[in-house]
């Protein structure tokens, strides 16, 4: 670890003789970097090392559509490398301007510096960016000990990816040319890689995507890092973080036949493939982790339970508990998606021709398409059922409900879990017809809002008739959802969990005085009311901060609000963050705040996740006696609650943290003791995996039976 530093510092040394030859570049063995072709996984191989312990940077690029978990890519490091492609008049996607890169002397010495200023004092470090691949000889001149991870993902599911994501559409709209424009660009990228791996086998991890993400597979990127390359961090888990059903997109025939057409892609991954091996001879002395071992590894695991999660729309950033579910449940988890694959009812503003009447038609939260993108029923069909519903006043949706049917006796679920209470309502008649048991899972507007509950009242009693068990975040919601007919003995109550080993670290003792509140920009987090706090907070003292992370719809009124304030110096937006990232923010600051409210039409928090994600950090919490904040935060033990609309307890609260850190500290440590003993994912997954478990063991216990069933 103190090579690192060492190293670091001696580079600062060299910059300033000005001596760039490679003997004087930096010398380090706790140097990472995560390479490889866009699209190919290295997201889930960098958030499994940052969260092991390797420092990724300080500016990090937030988490996006396609990578809702974040990219865990500093955006420094991705500027140097556009700027040193535009110096040659190329770009990452352009195939024929890759050819003949140059890397000019000057950008010898800003690659210097960037890694003396970005890194210095972290004892193991690295980045990730797929631009990293251009630029080999580069970061080997510049970081001659530092060891890499490449990962290479099967050259179909990257070009479908691509396509997906709407890359090359610049270049052109036919999709043929497209795929073969990702195909040429995958065959670059790999050769680069394989000439690399072969002059540094020492230093070289290559890492398929998803086969090296299996239970059977994980631990040879931890022996690896950990015990031929001697890096001193903590255990490399992927069962945390990834999920096979997200991964395994279906692709589409006519790409795979282009694949298998364009012989240089297939050829060149059967030569990754051998190289893989014998790399991993040498790092293993075995090859224990061979794809026939594997199977029989996978094979000798104990049978899951099949449980199938129903989603109304595809993840978002603040969807975190649905992801949490999908990823860390104990079973095998198939995933069904409502709504559009091109977006929300929002995007319709946007879209156009076949993505415009794709969002039109699969609108609302019925599902209708698997995690690898098939679709459960087509547009005709469902046409056809929106004229027999709203022309015909045929109850439900029988083709799709047909459709929903099929799919879940085809892949042999065992037991559904809707997420959110309007999803519960779509899927129980095929559950009740398919006589598996549904498990409904209410989260905050569901229960609470007055415009959802008035519209679907009705349904949601049909349903709690159905349903197996129905699961309330809070112990107000348990109360809400009995006063609207769920039947007591079905009623359970399970937060959601927080990942507590990753949420740590947090020291308000010698933190400055800086707030932090995450979350979204909504009439039920009162962010505007937060400010109103701090403004009296920081004319007390002028020296405290505020950190908002998050986005949403009263995100602009809260920056004129803070400008007219006169705090706009004291207030930072710094936009959405991922996990990973809010988790760092929370060991920076010197509490947490949050001034949930009731809104005038009905709408409550259940439990926010980042209330239980600030606890386990080790912070205080201010915030409101609302929801399940209480039931989270213990008055004057593990933080502070004041009344709904209190901004001046609220202000008085945060400024006795500011004058107290050793208050502020004891606070905090026994919130971190109360989350951890009454909050972890793994204590909140096992409630609700015994729910499931109850709920399949009283099947043969028939359901009411449904009109439209």
């Amino acid at each position: 670890m103190a090579g690192a530093v060492a190293a670091v510092e001696g580079l600062e040394k060299t910059l300033v003789h000005g001596e760039l030859s490679r003997t004087n570049a930096v010398q380090s063995c706790d140097v990472i970097l995560v390479a490889g072709m866009p699209r190919s996984g290295k997201a889930v191989v960098a958030q499994a090392l940052g969260r092991a312990g390797l420092f990724l940077g300080d500016n990090l690029k937030g988490p996006g559509r396609f990578n809702p978990d974040g990219y865990f890519e500093d955006q420094d490091i991705i500027r140097f490398h556009d700027e040193l492609l535009k110096a040659n008049k190329a770009a990452w996607d352009a195939c024929e301007s890759l050819r003949n890169l140059t890397v000019p002397e000057e950008y010898h010495r800003r690659a210097r510096k960037l890694v003396a200023e970005k890194f210095h004092g972290q004892p193991a470090w690295g980045w990730k960016d797929p631009r990293t691949t251009l630029f080999l000889g580069l970061w080997d001149h510049v970081l001659p000990e530092a060891r890499w991870i490449f990962v290479i993902r099967r050259p179909a599911e990257v070009a479908s990816s691509m396509l997906e994501r709407g890359d090359f559409a610049r270049y052109s709209r036919n999709p043929i040319k497209r795929a073969l424009m990702a195909l040429r660009l995958w065959v670059d990228y790999n050769k680069r890689i394989i000439e690399f791996s072969q002059n540094n086998p020492d230093r070289v991890l290559l890492v398929f995507t998803p086969d090296d993400f299996a239970e059977a597979s994980e631990n040879i990127v931890d022996r690896t890092v950990s015990h031929r390359w001697r890096m001193g961090l903590r255990p490399i888990d992927f069962g945390k973080i990834y999920a096979p059903s997200l991964m395994n997109k279906r692709i589409p025939a006519w790409i795979r036949g282009l694949t298998s057409v364009y012989r240089p892609a297939p050829l060149l991954f059967k030569q990754l493939d051998r190289l893989r091996k014998g790399l991993r001879v040498d790092h293993l002395e075995t090859q224990e982790t061979s794809c026939d071992t594997r199977q029989i590894d996978l094979g000798q695991t104990a049978r899951k339970r099949v449980v199938c999660v129903v989603t109304p729309w595809e993840f978002v950033y603040s969807g975190t508990f649905v992801r949490d579910h999908v990823r860390r449940l104990p079973a095998k988890v198939k995933v069904l998606y409502g709504g559009s694959r091109y977006g929300s009812d929002a995007d319709s503003d946007r879209a156009t021709g076949l993505k415009l009447l794709d969002i039109l038609i699969y609108k609302g939260p019925f599902p209708n398409r698997s995690a690898d993108g098939r679709r459960l029923i087509s547009v005709a069909r469902r046409g056809a059922d929106l004229m027999l519903r709203h022309v015909f006043k045929v109850p439900g949706r029988p083709l799709a409900g047909r459709a929903l049917r099929r799919y879940l006796r085809r892949e042999r679920v065992e037991a559904v879990l809707a997420e959110f209470g309007q999803t519960g309502v779509q899927v129980m008649r095929a559950c009740a017809s398919a006589g598996i048991p549904l498990v409904v899972h209410f989260h905050g507007y569901d229960a609470y809002s007055r415009k959802e509950v008035d519209w679907y009242l009705p349904s949601y009693q049909e349903m709690f008739k159905v349903a197996s068990a129905i699961i309330a975040v809070s112990r107000d919601m348990v109360e809400q959802l009995a006063a609207l007919g769920a039947p007591r003995p079905k009623l359970v109550y399970n937060p959601c969990g927080v990942d507590v080993d990753l949420f740590a670290g947090a020291n308000p003792a010698v933190a400055p005085p800086t707030f932090l509140a995450v979350g979204r920009f909504v009439e039920k987090k009162a962010p505007y009311l937060t400010l109103l706090a701090f403004k009296k907070v920081s004319e007390r003292y002028p020296e405290a901060r505020l950190v908002m992370l998050g986005d949403g719809e009263l995100l602009e009124v809260c920056q004129r609000l803070t400008s007219a304030l006169g705090i706009e110096h004291a207030v930072c937006y710094e936009g959405v963050r991922s996990q990973f990232e809010v988790a760092a923010a929370m060991r920076r600051v010197r509490a947490f705040v949050q001034h949930s409210v009731r809104t005038h039409y009905g709408d409550a928090e259940g439990t926010p996740v980042s209330v239980l994600e600030a606890g386990a950090s080790g912070l205080p919490v201010v915030a409101t006696r609302h929801g399940g904040i209480k039931d989270v935060v213990i008055d004057g033990e593990t933080g502070f609650l004041v009344a709904e609309g209190d901004t001046e307890g609220m202000a008085q609260r945060m400024m006795e943290l500011i004058e107290s850190p050793d208050r502020a500290a004891a606070l905090g440590q026994r919130a971190r003791e109360y989350v951890r003993s009454n909050f972890s994912m793994e204590k909140r997954m096992a409630i609700l995996m015994d729910v499931i478990e109850r709920s399949i063991a009283k099947r043969g216990e028939r359901p009411a039976k449904l009109e439209g069933v």
